[in-house]
């Protein structure tokens, strides 16, 4: 039996620990023929995207050629960036948000089709946020001297805490709450921030 949080909601929340690996179905072949890029009716998802967006909606995603060897990413798939400068920073993951055309996994980014429903808000948040699983993607992550590498089967080895589809929205909603509270505080820190450099300019001779 997983081991139960001191919060927790009115009714029944059923903890379990499950691996990355049952939760998908498959992994997605990338779009990897670069000759296709920077033209082209289709789309590429890349590192960036992943790693600043953990639920990516439609965007000025880079161009491509359709490619027919590529799997067109849908709803609801999950990418994790295969590399980075920090080990701690390895493994970041993204869900696609929106039901997008023509749209492909590009270089140093994985992509999984799930079988399990999920609340994309709660995935990312403990794939992202949770400080034992970023350790340990980490731990599993092979250190150059730039960069850090880390292979998708070695993804599916982590074990991550799940729920029930209705607490998982439950919890997603909480945490995305806060999220927004930080970065509306963030941005009023920004205008404070500017605030005192034009007093600081202006205020004295």
């Amino acid at each position: 039996m997983a081991k139960q949080p001191k919060v927790r909601f009115k009714g029944d929340m059923h903890w379990q620990n499950i691996k990355l690996g049952d939760l998908f179905e498959k992994q997605l072949v990338n779009q990897s023929d670069t000759s296709k890029r920077k033209h082209g009716e289709a789309n590429y998802v890349n590192r960036q995207i992943v790693y600043h967006s953990p639920l990516i909606e439609s965007m000025d995603f880079p161009k491509v050629e359709i490619d027919e060897d590529a799997d067109e990413l849908q709803k609801g798939d999950v990418l994790f960036t295969s590399s980075s400068g920090k080990p701690t920073e390895i493994a970041k993951a993204a869900v696609i948000g929106f039901e997008p055309t023509h749209l492909y996994a590009g270089d140093f980014v994985y992509a999984f089709r799930p079988k399990v429903k999920f609340n994309p808000s709660f995935l990312t948040f403990v794939l992202n946020e949770k400080p034992d699983i970023r350790q340990a993607f980490a731990d599993r992550a092979q250190k150059g001297t730039s960069l850090s590498n880390i292979k998708a089967k070695d993804i599916l080895k982590v074990t991550i805490p799940f729920l029930d589809y209705n607490s998982q929205e439950r919890v997603g909603k909480i945490l995305k709450s806060l999220n927004a509270d930080i970065h509306n505080l963030e941005a009023n820190n920004d205008v404070l921030e500017s605030y005192k450099k034009w007093a600081m300019q202006n205020l004295f001779i």
